[in-house]
């Protein structure tokens, strides 16, 4: 048996006989508002498939057996379905929007209750995308919407919310969700307001006695603070909504839902204004600013006042958006501006003429070389030369001047040139070696440089004045002719000197 929630008479029918309420089935909990594909369901409407589920039921895309008409079945399970008041209330407000005929407004066509106890309703069968939907879509190719498509989707949102506030009907849940882009088919789209005051499919928002619980990120402060709510209460969600999509993120960001809320209490909304956005106008910002007030006596009186503003404020387009620049890819940097540079000169190719130069060059320090080297040579051969004449000299006159005495013979002894009076008496003077064997000097390096170093590991090759003579007597060379024999002991001696007895012989 079934109750009407109008006048409260008993009857097998879904809708009373007396005034054409729904009735319903008073205390009926069902297990699940899940509904299978094929099934017939409330008598009348066959379940084809599954458009969306929530927590506390789904929508189903549904066909009239009678009529032939495609519907949306959405499935509702009330906490306190044994209530009769909340099911009053549930019932009062679907019959109310059922009555909307806006066509910006989502037609509901019939509600009730299910002989299993599940509530639902019927309404007209929508194609294309939510608003929230484009806004995601958007952000992929990241651009956000220009106030033009905002503002024409919110003057049409604010045509379907004049007439529910006129008739007493506040959605309390306004956001992009619930704002549906309907596609008619023909590439035109009508914007559909969804759900005007009835408990929603998902655990965001139910209608309770006394108790209005919406989207932390759209509530106004009246209705976080559950006080007094009214039309205002949506136009101050439509101000969240319009910030979002031409700003790309909402007025206000938080952790939590609680501290989303307070944010709306408490804190100022931002400035629109003051970002100056690229295709923002003055008059746009300025309208969605008086949409975010706290008060609602600070807002617009109404959704008709609203939609005149955010009219105007269309009219005077700005200066078109610039091509926005992606969010995975950062903007390039300008290119760096760079400082004149004095003009630097390639090297000349060298020409034949200088390498003639440089092979001159070389050939020039070869010879320099080369000079150097004979010249030592020259110089030395000459000084070992003249010492073995001194020393001829003085055997030839120590033995004119010796007196012939038969003595014993004295080991032989070599004369040695000295410096001070007496004539001191050495070894043996030895044969000095052939020209070829003298021992050549150390390499002579060649450096091709402007100025040639003297290689400081070895004696300068010298350039003007010969090195000073060696202190070892060299051997006389071998063209000199030798000097004679001296067979006879000879008494070398200066006055007041001691007698020795010397051999003196040359050698042979």
């Amino acid at each position: 048996m079934r109750t009407c929630l109008q006048c409260g008479k008993e009857t097998d029918a879904s809708h009373c006989p007396a005034d054409g309420m729904a009735t319903v089935v008073q205390g009926a909990t069902p297990a699940s508002a899940v509904l299978q594909e094929g099934t017939m369901f409330a008598g009348r409407y066959r379940i084809s498939g599954v458009l969306g589920r929530g927590g506390m039921g789904a929508v189903y895309e549904a066909q009239h057996t009678g009529t032939g008409q495609a519907v949306a079945i959405k499935t509702l399970l009330l906490d306190n379905a044994g209530d009769i008041s909340a099911v009053r209330r549930f019932f009062q407000e679907a019959r109310m929007t059922a009555a909307l005929q806006h066509p910006n407004t989502v037609r509901v066509f019939d509600f009730g209750q299910s002989d299993e106890g599940v509530f639902y309703l019927a309404m007209e069968r929508l194609r294309g995308e939510t608003l929230g939907d484009m806004q995601a879509r958007l952000d992929a190719n990241v651009r956000p919407m220009t106030q033009e498509e905002a503002g024409r989707i919110a003057i049409d949102v604010l045509r379907s919310l004049a007439e529910a506030h006129k008739a007493g009907l506040v959605h309390r849940d306004l956001k992009p969700a619930n704002i549906f882009l309907h596609d008619m088919g023909t590439g035109e789209h009508v914007v559909k307001v969804l759900d005007f005051g009835i408990a929603k499919s998902n655990d965001t928002h139910l209608t309770k006695t006394g108790t209005s619980i919406g989207t932390p990120s759209y509530m106004s402060p009246e209705q976080v603070m559950s006080g007094q709510v009214d039309g205002r209460s949506d136009l101050y969600a439509l101000g969240v909504i319009l910030y979002g999509c031409v700003v790309g993120t909402l007025p206000f960001q938080a952790d939590s839902s609680y501290s989303m809320m307070m944010k709306h209490v408490a804190e100022p909304a931002p400035d629109l204004n003051a970002l100056h956005l690229p295709g923002i106008s003055p008059a746009f910002a300025a309208v969605v600013q008086k949409a975010l007030e706290k008060k609602p006596e600070d807002r617009f009186a109404d959704a008709q006042a609203m939609r005149e503003a955010l009219e105007q404020a269309l009219s005077t387009k700005p200066a078109p958006r610039p091509a926005p620049v992606p969010v995975a890819q950062k903007a390039p940097p300008p290119p760096p501006v760079r400082q004149a540079q004095p003009a630097v000169r390639a090297p000349e190719p060298k020409s034949s003429n200088t390498a003639m130069v440089i092979v001159g060059v070389v050939a020039a320090v070869t010879a320099m070389a080369g000079v150097g080297i004979w010249w030592t040579l020259t110089h030395r051969i000459d000084q070992a030369t003249a010492i073995a004449a001194k020393a001829n000299a003085a055997i030839a006159a120590a033995a004119d001047a010796s007196v012939a005495l038969d003595v014993a013979p004295e080991p032989d002894i070599a004369t040695s040139v000295d410096t001070g009076p007496d004539v001191d008496t050495g070894p043996d003077v030895v044969t000095a070696p052939d020209v070829d064997d003298v021992a050549p000097e150390p390499d002579v390096q060649v450096a091709l440089d402007v100025q040639v170093e003297p290689d400081t590991g070895e004696a300068p090759v010298p350039a003007a004045e010969p090195p000073p003579a060696k202190p070892a007597i060299p051997p006389a060379p071998r063209p000199h002719p030798r000097p004679p024999v001296v067979h006879a002991p000879v008494n070398l001696r200066a006055p007041g000197s001691m007698r020795a007895p010397t051999n003196l012989r040359a050698p042979h």
